[in-house]
């Protein structure tokens, strides 16, 4: 039987530390976690932002990196209509200099993976239970750096260790672990936009600038748990957030 739900994961910014200088200082992961049954509809969106913004059917839209920030505008605000549900999980690199994290790469991807399956496994186990088993098919951005079958071989850690780990993940909810290349208008292409539009909201440019507008689209589908609480969100450390709100950015935590 197949799994009833899907999450596609990808990640944004960069493992550098040459902050200010070409690397972020902040990774994050994107989920979009979206019922089988519902795909069809969920990838229509390209389809609707290309009318929207008067597009030919043989023109294509890009990764977020790529494409403008109107097309990515439309897109990330008829996602945020869409039956989906989205997490995201990011951390502030320049706090952790000196720690394990920071000294291994693939650390840093481990660790935003933990805290994303633990979203993702909460967000299938409050969905309303029509049909299906009620687990997820959770598929990762292929990543060069971070092959599948060494993030294939943690996660087993994960769930043979789960106290040693101190994962809070329910596993009973989660079926299998694969991994997609990007396409654009592609599965994966959901992520992206969800992960890229984080990043873009609190990774600070010149100036101390950040653009929330492309992320705030997505807020309104942000998977919450017991008493509305926005457990689909998870940044740290959170001196780091604490100090980004005192400079005025990460407004959207206001609303939340």
């Amino acid at each position: 039987m197949s799994s009833e739900f899907i999450a596609f994961i990808d990640e944004a910014g960069c493992s550098g530390d040459k902050f200010g200088r070409g690397s972020s200082q902040f990774l994050v992961m994107g989920a979009v976690i979206v019922r089988r049954s519902n795909l069809s509809s969920v990838l229509n969106a390209f389809d609707e932002a290309r009318k929207e913004r008067g597009k030919g059917a043989d023109i294509s839209f890009r990764k977020f990196a790529k494409a403008s920030e109107k097309d990515n505008f439309v897109l990330t605000r008829l996602l945020g209509r869409k039956p989906i549900k989205t997490a995201f999980i990011g951390f502030h690199k320049p706090s952790l200099a000196g720690t394990h994290i920071r000294a291994n790469h693939g650390s840093e991807y481990n660790y935003l993976t933990k805290f994303m399956l633990e979203r993702v496994s909460w967000a299938v186990r409050d969905a309303p239970k029509p049909c299906g088993d009620h687990t997820a098919e959770v598929v990762f951005s292929h990543q060069d750096m971070y092959p599948l079958h060494d993030l294939q071989d943690y996660i087993e850690r994960l769930k043979r260790g789960s106290g040693r780990y101190n994962t809070r993940a329910n596993w009973e909810h989660l079926s299998a672990f694969t991994g997609e290349a990007h396409s654009d208008e592609g599965r994966m292409h959901l992520a992206d936009l969800a992960a890229s539009s984080f990043h873009m909201a609190i990774e600070p440019k010149m100036h101390n600038m950040t653009d929330e507008r492309h992320f705030g689209n997505l807020l309104p589908r942000l998977y919450r748990g017991a008493q509305n609480k926005p457990f689909g969100l998870k940044m740290w450390p959170e001196a780091a957030v604490a100090d980004a709100q005192k400079a005025g950015r990460m407004l959207f935590l206001n609303g939340l």
